[in-house]
């Protein structure tokens, strides 16, 4: 059997296996949007880890998608990774998506509860409100920014949004009726000021204190 009649089983072989072994790649390969159900659901079980390899891989062919960005940047929160979270959330545009929105509240979580950082949490809840002013987790939570640095008056149109929604508490419905009176969390500021005493709203609510003794 000459060379050439050998070599055309092979070559023949050698294509077939390709084939299959391209076949078997793509049919193993899920689609974006199955990456995105999965990461939804990984995110609902609270698997963050699961969540997290989803999203990047949507990355690696989606490096601008906005959901995957959002929910990587909430796992690595999830996960105790503060700085890689505000990584993730920064790259998303205020483009008054659902996502943006809930990016720039993402965020701000991060700032105010994992890095006491209040001012810098402030500015992210104000740009979700720019973008939808009925959110209720920004209104919420520069309600009570807005509390903590004793600026009642300021308080009041997130106050009243939150009415509006019957999202409002027994708690910020009495300290709304009290007024400028009371002071938010009074003991809290002292331990604040220590940990970020640099931080703006932070002495505002230490002079209001000061003022008062």
């Amino acid at each position: 059997m000459s060379s050439g009649s050998t070599r055309k089983p092979l070559l023949a072989l050698l294509v077939l296996l390709i084939a299959i072994g391209v076949a078997v790649y793509w049919s193993g390969r899920k689609s974006t949007k199955q990456l995105e159900v999965l990461a939804r659901s990984a995110a609902a079980q609270g698997d963050h880890e699961a969540v997290e390899d989803y999203a990047l891989r949507i990355l690696d062919r989606e490096p601008d998608s906005k959901l995957a960005l959002l929910l990587a940047g909430q796992a690595v929160a999830a996960q105790g990774r503060p700085q890689d979270a505000l990584s993730y959330l920064g790259r998303i545009d205020d483009d008054d998506t659902a996502e943006a929105v809930a990016a720039r509240c993402a965020a701000g979580d991060v700032l105010l509860l994992d890095l006491e950082r209040f001012a810098e949490a402030e500015a992210e809840y104000l740009r979700a409100i720019s973008q939808n002013q009925h959110h209720a987790v920004a209104n919420e939570r520069l309600a009570y920014l807005a509390g903590i640095s004793s600026r009642y008056w300021d308080s009041i149109p997130y106050q009243l949004e939150l009415i509006r929604q019957d999202q409002i508490t027994p708690t910020q419905l009495d300290l709304l009726c009290h007024g400028d009176s009371v002071v938010v969390n009074r003991e809290l500021i002292p331990e604040y000021h220590r940990r970020r005493p640099d931080d703006v709203l932070v002495q505002l609510g230490m002079a209001r204190i000061l003022i008062e003794n």
